[in-house]
């Protein structure tokens, strides 16, 4: 089972956050998504060094694919 909720990641709200903090992450390395009541949604780490450049984590666990998976479902 997905420890993302598809539905609260279609919430306008939700894909805001998580499109501002990859921008920020490919500024500065690394950024934060949260939800409205400020819980982590996911860290996002950028590293220009590797492929794929982005990784997605959650509770110190790298969740990339699962992530990824689900916010192509979300579309």
């Amino acid at each position: 089972m997905s420890q993302f909720n598809a539905n609260a990641l279609r919430h306008p709200r939700c894909q805001w956050e998580i499109e501002s903090a990859l921008w920020r992450a490919i500024d500065q390395g690394h950024a934060t998504a949260c939800n409205a009541a400020g819980g982590e949604i996911v860290s996002i780490w950028h590293d220009r060094t590797r492929i794929p450049a982005l990784s997605f984590w959650r509770n110190g666990m790298d969740v990339s694919a699962e992530f990824r998976k689900v916010l192509r479902a979300t579309q």
